[in-house]
């Protein structure tokens, strides 16, 4: 298994889900307890978190604060039941994920990127150098009309490769995605860190 051409950037975010769970009602009502900054000590949060090394800090907070409670979500769709369903108050996602969110009407607000990522097109095959060398090949990427796939097609039409025509591009949430590329069930993904070492060192072990 070889990491392939570096193609892509990905915020992640925290984003606030504004309305929020029951608890935070008293504070939203008391002017001056929402003007005052509250200690750590006093933080009383459920947290969605993404899956990752990324939420190492967030788990360190949990283990200081026991009112802060974290609450991991695999994929958009976990994801986007914990918002709508307003089980937690703060999310981090990646920004494509706070940008669908926002743009579908959910209540909620971005309020800070917290780490930059990074994407690879990823394969099993070894003659594979080329952008121009998935031409005829079925490509996994995840998220079907999100970053991932414009910014991947954008690359490809500047590198006079028709999306539509020239290959096939196929959609799998990201984790699943890195097992069928470590297991062989697929030869080409685009997929971003941890999940690109993840299927890496999976291929290794099979």
């Amino acid at each position: 298994m070889r990491k392939k051409i570096m193609l892509l950037l990905l915020c992640l975010g925290l984003v606030l889900c504004t309305a929020g769970c029951g608890g935070n009602d008293e504070a939203a009502e008391t002017p001056n307890a929402a003007s005052a900054p509250a200690s750590f000590e006093e933080l009383n949060l459920k947290l969605g978190i993404a899956p990752g090394p990324v939420t190492y800090p967030l788990a360190t907070m949990s283990e200081k604060n026991s009112n802060i409670v974290l609450k991991p979500w695999q994929n958009s769709e976990q994801l986007t039941a914990m918002i709508t369903a307003k089980d937690v108050h703060l999310c981090s996602t990646p920004l494509s994920n706070a940008l669908l969110a926002y743009n579908k009407g959910m209540d909620t607000q971005l309020l800070m990127v917290t780490v930059w990522g990074m994407l690879y097109v990823m394969s099993t095959e070894n003659e594979v150098m080329l952008l121009q060398d998935l031409k005829g090949k079925e490509v996994i990427v995840s998220g079907k009309g999100g970053i991932h796939d414009h910014i991947f097609r954008h690359l490809l039409s500047k590198n006079d490769i028709d999306p539509d025509k020239d290959l096939k591009i196929s959609y799998l949430d990201m984790p699943e995605a890195s097992q069928r590329l470590s297991s062989g069930q697929v030869k080409y993904a685009v997929l971003n860190e941890p999940q690109s070492s993840i299927a890496s060192l999976n291929a290794k072990k099979a």
